[in-house]
């Protein structure tokens, strides 16, 4: 039984086919930059269909990374590799030994640095 070429996910890739036939299976794999959401792998079934669905690849996001009391954020881009940068708002000025005018979303899902304060 021939199941045919599956699917591949926008900014996915399939890393690993053992065959396109029954009972063999494919491994899915996202670019660098997007994770994977759903099954990494499926197999040939008897009906010559592939099982489950294809996964989704999704660019890595961190989320908003806040703004400061009493400062002021640029940037709104929050996706991988983007930058964001502070500043106080006048008469403030930027405190906290770790804290960074600049922060960027890291391939983990998180902010470098620590968000400054301003007193």
């Amino acid at each position: 039984v021939q199941c045919g070429n599956p699917t591949t996910p926008a900014h996915g890739r399939i890393s690993r086919v053992d065959g396109t036939t029954f009972s063999h299976s494919i491994v899915y794999s996202c670019m660098e930059d997007y994770f994977l959401t759903g099954s990494p792998t499926r197999q040939c079934l008897a009906n010559g269909t592939w099982s489950g669905a294809a996964p989704n690849c999704t660019m890595i996001t961190c989320g908003d990374p806040g703004i400061p009391a009493n400062g002021l954020r640029f940037g709104e881009e929050f996706t991988v590799g983007q930058n964001v940068t502070y500043m106080c708002q006048p008469g403030y000025v930027m405190i906290g030994e770790d804290s960074a005018d600049a922060r960027t979303c890291t391939r983990n899902g998180t902010w470098s640095g620590t968000m400054p304060a301003c007193k």
